[in-house]
């Protein structure tokens, strides 16, 4: 529920809830980083994205919720306030932002796992790619 700070405010008002986080530090290298330690209230942000891309969600599906993320949060800014995630969502919009495939080529791959050699011959080949666009 840590997606819902809104329930975060239910041990307030109903004895016997307890609010607890994993604790977990975002870092500029590794992204994020879990402790599995278990602790007292809420967490003090929501990483579900960083979830979803660590359990190996397309990385089409991870922009979707980055873009839909930050309009809840944008919209938050504006009320002065955190988004009420429950409130009926405004109508999406059915176009889809059209991305260069080399752009999600390129967020799917593993620089760790490949050689030098296949690197540059992947590189050649998006470069090519690119040229005949």
């Amino acid at each position: 529920a840590t997606h819902y700070f809104e329930l975060t405010q239910l041990e307030a008002a109903h004895p016997g809830v307890v609010n607890l986080h994993v604790a977990a530090q975002e870092e500029a290298e590794h992204g994020i980083r879990f402790f599995h330690q278990v602790m007292p209230g809420p967490a003090s942000k929501s990483y579900g994205v960083q979830v979803a891309k660590l359990a190996g969600v397309p990385a089409s599906v991870i922009r979707g919720a980055r873009q839909k993320l930050k309009q809840l949060e944008d919209s938050a800014v504006m009320r002065g306030g955190q988004a009420d995630l429950f409130a009926a969502a405004a109508p999406a919009s059915t176009e889809m932002p059209v991305q260069h495939p080399l752009i999600e080529a390129l967020e799917n791959i593993d620089p760790n796992e490949l050689t030098p050699k296949a690197a540059l011959e992947l590189l050649f080949a998006w470069q090519k790619q690119l040229n005949s666009t």
